[in-house]
């Protein structure tokens, strides 16, 4: 779920993990926040952060 809401979804991190968690009641985040970081490449979010970033005049 955290990878859907991440990918598809356009989420951020936190609210992912945080829903996530809540839904399926896995509590140690850190966990998943681990498993999705391994699952997803290292330039990931820099790549994301780096296209949502405001424009430069």
């Amino acid at each position: 779920m955290t990878l859907y809401l991440i990918i598809d979804k356009n989420r951020i991190l936190k609210f992912a993990l945080s829903s996530a968690s809540t839904k399926h009641n896995f509590k140690p985040k850190k966990r998943i926040e681990d498993l999705a970081r391994i699952a997803l490449p290292d330039d990931f979010f820099d790549k994301r952060q780096r296209a949502n970033a405001p424009k430069e005049k």
